[in-house]
């Protein structure tokens, strides 16, 4: 799989059940850092896996959680949320990302 990733090192490549699962321990992994009063962004738009995970690493380490919204017309993200979002300089923010090729 790391050949047909070209990842630099087969220890870059992590097998799990599914994604929800394999977000969930990256989260507590990564959230053992954060301090109360620490910030985590998510968006409007994320799948619920991508969301709840972070949102209750978040409440179990007395951290705040900050939102980005969509416009709901075209779905696309809220950029000016998402700048008012990253002021307060928080230590993870979570999004999806998809690419395509036409």
């Amino acid at each position: 799989m790391a050949d047909f990733l070209n990842a630099a090192q087969p220890e870059e490549i992590v097998f799990g059940n599914y994604m929800t699962s394999l977000t969930f321990a990256v989260s507590r992994a990564i959230a053992r850092e954060w301090q109360p009063g620490d910030e985590v962004v998510v968006t409007r738009l994320d799948h619920d896996a991508n969301i709840t995970t972070w949102v209750i690493a978040a409440e179990d380490r007395s951290c705040a959680v900050r939102w980005v919204d969509l416009h709901p017309g075209d779905g696309t993200l809220d950029l000016d949320s998402f700048e008012k979002a990253l002021e307060g300089q928080p230590q993870l923010v979570a999004f999806g990302y998809a690419y395509g090729l036409i």
